[in-house]
């Protein structure tokens, strides 16, 4: 819904039509550009409906005026900020025609995807969240009330055995993640070869030895908590990212800058944050990974041959003894090993190493003239929607990670057999 006022800028004192568009927001933050002085004009949304939306900006209230400038802002699209219906410009002023002319005929596959999504945050995810925290206090009687409460559990599998239970708490995790997202194919086809891989690589007594060895250190358990705390942070603030999802439906001739249209949410230190984590997490679940291509090509998943991947930095470096020691590499170097490995690479296209020590460094911080992410890393910067995508990747990677860590946790589960 597109709503129009009068808002008197703090700087020069002239009053401006805001047409602002407005949906159920948690705490959203946005900004505008005065159309006369030029001056960031903060805001933010809160409301849990149409009815109750809370708008609180850093400008006065002030009666329309017939004639005056126009500055426009949706938190649902991209737009054009001189963009006025009252004058006909209707593409990067009004949501539907943006997104129509963003995406043309995938329009309607986004619009269902998004609103989807809304609907699962309201409805669902309380729900979803409250099973998974109990899940994480080891509390399997609650953890199956509340499982059975969200209507998204296996019925055909139980809740008394710990690799049950294991099951009930990924399935309710991954069709969250389907729900509020769109997998990608790459996404699809890791889960289908890591499955195959997984499968293949029980049949070895070496496989099931380090996968129970896992669960006995309390590594496994460690790094599921870790993987599924970042879960609920990513998809509580979901709202701050899954915009990043339009890019994957948008055309291939349309360039957001060519058009002058921008994101005008300002959130970038909560995307930072989530994006800098779930690179971690995602790295630091990337063990069981590499150990289950290790038993299908050499029967042992602490044998990790002797030639180095090509994208290793120290050339002068021997491959790690045992999984042990390659989980205590450097991120680029885990990564160049994932790289190596068929229908599994689809991982590490996900992560963007550059951009994450980039986005890290003091200096990162979000122009709002330019309405790009800039650090001197990366002088030329990223725009707002390119970098919710990244974020969205990251949340990508973060679900594929999840699934293997489903595995691992089921297999070596002390009832599992």
């Amino acid at each position: 819904m597109i709503q129009r006022m009068g808002i008197r800028c703090a700087g020069c004192g002239v009053v401006f039509t805001l047409r602002l568009g407005i949906n159920v927001s948690k705490r959203a933050a946005f900004y505008v550009l005065c159309p006369t002085c030029d001056l960031p004009i903060q805001g933010e949304l809160d409301g849990n409906s149409i009815e109750n939306v809370r708008l609180n900006i850093g400008g006065d209230h002030s009666d329309l005026e017939q004639e005056a400038p126009v500055a426009t802002a949706d938190l649902n699209a991209p737009v054009l900020m001189t963009a006025d219906s009252m004058k006909g410009v209707f593409f990067g002023g009004m949501t539907n025609l943006t997104l129509s002319y963003l995406c043309d005929d995938r329009c309607s596959d986004y619009i269902e995807m998004a609103n989807r999504g809304i609907v699962f945050l309201e409805q669902k995810w309380p729900d979803v969240k409250r099973a998974i925290r109990y899940y994480l206090q080891s509390d399997g009687k609650h953890f199956s009330a509340a499982a059975k409460q969200t209507g998204m559990f296996l019925q055909d599998v139980g809740f008394e055995t710990v690799h049950e239970r294991a099951s009930q708490l990924y399935t309710l995790v991954g069709a969250t993640s389907m729900t509020i997202t769109s997998p990608s194919e790459g996404g699809l086809a890791f889960l289908h070869r890591f499955g195959l891989k997984h499968t293949a690589a029980l049949r070895r007594v070496s496989y099931r030895a380090y996968a129970c060895a896992a669960f006995s250190e309390g590594k496994l358990l460690e790094v599921e908590r870790r993987q599924l705390e970042e879960m609920i942070h990513f998809i509580d603030q979901a709202e701050s990212w899954r915009m990043g999802m339009l890019p994957r439906y948008m055309r291939s001739d349309v360039d957001l800058d060519d058009l002058d249209w921008r994101v005008l949410r300002d959130e970038f230190a909560l995307l930072r944050d989530l994006y800098v984590q779930g690179f971690e997490t995602v790295c630091r679940g990337l063990g069981p990974v590499v150990a289950v291509q290790n038993v299908i090509k050499r029967s042992d998943p602490n044998d990790f041959g002797d030639a180095l991947p090509s994208g290793v930095r120290s050339r002068k470096s021997s491959p790690p003894g045992n999984v042990s020691k390659y989980e205590q590499m450097s991120n680029v170097n885990k990564l160049a090993y994932i790289k190596e490995i068929p229908g599994i690479a689809h991982l590490e296209t996900l992560l963007d190493r550059p951009l994450r020590n980039a986005i890290g460094h003091s200096s990162a911080r979000h122009d709002l003239h330019s309405g790009r992410i800039v650090t001197d890393k990366l002088p030329k910067g990223i725009s707002y929607l390119d970098f919710m995508a990244k974020v969205a990747d990251v949340f990508e990677a973060l679900t594929l990670i999840t699934q293997v860590t489903r595995a691992m946790r089921i297999a070596s589960s002390p009832d599992f057999s």
